[in-house]
């Protein structure tokens, strides 16, 4: 299976490549193909003659392709620069129990 992922990666379909690229970092991720030869692999994709194949290749090295995949299609939204998070709204049953509570009577004793 590793021969075969790996032949892949090397050929000049840049779209199987891709895809051989992806799930070669993925399983090194998961900890499956945790060997020199899975990282040599990956750096001479770093070397290929696509760019969007070498770009993957670095972006892995560097760490930075998972926190790429974790912000998903956030390009078109606007970014005001904070990386709060933002508060969770308050559930059905909250908001039925805050409205619903039995707020206790305050009988004040002036001596």
């Amino acid at each position: 299976m590793q021969n075969f992922m790996y032949s892949i990666l090397a050929g000049d379909d840049e779209a199987a490549a891709k895809k051989s690229l992806a799930v070669c970092t993925e399983l090194w991720r998961r900890h499956v193909w945790r060997d020199a030869r899975t990282v040599n692999v990956i750096a001479s994709a770093a070397m290929h003659k696509s760019s969007r194949i070498m770009l993957a290749a670095v972006k892995f090295f560097l760490g930075t392709d998972k926190a790429d995949n974790a912000e998903g299609g956030s390009e078109g939204e606007e970014d005001d620069g904070t990386d709060k998070p933002k508060p969770a709204a308050p559930t059905k049953e909250e908001i039925y129990k805050a409205k619903n509570a039995v707020r206790p009577v305050c009988v004040c004793v002036c001596v």
